[in-house]
């Protein structure tokens, strides 16, 4: 009879020792979900900051050719190409407010927001693809059409101020004349003439200007590079764009997955991430 009580005693303590473990397990498992739980919000911080300054460089981009650089869409005379940076003017702000909003959530963790971002960052990336793949699109039909536009352009020079204002600064801006080169012009005008003394200065302000005098090479080159780096800058910063929604999307769906486990050792070891 002793025996067999010691043996339910041994039995009892080995079955308290293994809950004991369990336990233990159980809030080191716990604290490791926790720790994960952290990093994660870091990383949604940090991504959505990301996110953020690149939608700032995209408006700062976009403000600088409509505030500065307003004389080439007069120039080529491309509805299609001042919609294009409209577009992207719009597309710069939806990213900050999102990134805005990836940044609050991933202080307040709340879960209700985490869902919210996932729909917001999913719908955005979705827009900017299929931005991008009629930007491209518009680009390279962009190329075929610049020349005539400019052209058409370009015959208004005598007859509209604005065109010639227009053209005028394109010329002394980007130093080049004409459309393919001086020869376009029948009468070259002051603001294609590179002066580099004061007598060559004053010369083409009193519209004395020879040949040698006039930009050789054409405009049409020049706001072709123009168009080139915008494109470049503006196709970087979107698939970046891109790249940061899914980041955080991939954060915030892993973060969601976790938010049951981590209530549930709140509740138990009273852990708080």
């Amino acid at each position: 009879i002793l025996g067999e009580k010691r043996l339910e005693e041994q039995v009892k303590d080995t079955d308290k020792d293994g809950e004991k473990y369990e336990e233990q397990y159980r809030a080191i498992q716990c604290k490791r979900y926790t720790r994960n739980f952290k990093m994660l919000l870091w990383a949604l911080f940090i991504i959505n900051t990301l996110l953020v300054l690149v939608g700032l460089a995209l408006l700062l981009l976009t403000m600088i050719h409509f505030l500065f650089r307003d004389h080439i869409n007069i120039v080529i005379a491309q509805k299609g190409f001042v919609s294009w940076l409209w577009g992207a003017m719009a597309l710069s702000i939806c990213i900050i407010v999102v990134g805005v909003y990836g940044i609050i959530t991933s202080i307040t963790r709340a879960k209700p927001m985490l869902v919210a971002y996932c729909i917001a960052a999913a719908i955005l990336a979705l827009i900017i693809l299929i931005y991008l793949l009629i930007f491209w699109l518009m680009f390279s039909n962009l190329k075929d059409t610049e020349r005539n536009s400019m052209i058409s352009t370009f015959n208004k020079y005598r007859c509209q101020r604005w065109v010639r204002q227009g053209w005028d600064t394109v010329q002394e801006k980007y130093q080049c004349c004409g459309v393919e080169a001086r020869g376009d012009w029948k009468y070259i005008p002051p603001s294609c003439c590179h002066a580099e003394t004061k007598f060559q200065k004053l010369a083409c302000i009193n519209h004395f200007i020879q040949e040698e005098q006039a930009y050789s090479g054409g405009c049409r080159t020049k706001l072709e590079d123009y168009f080139t780096s915008m494109f470049l800058l503006i196709s970087c910063l979107l698939i970046l764009a891109i790249i940061l929604l899914l980041l955080g999307i991939l954060a915030a769906l892993r973060l969601l997955k976790m938010y049951k486990i981590i209530l549930m050792c709140r509740e138990m070891f009273l852990i708080t991430p």
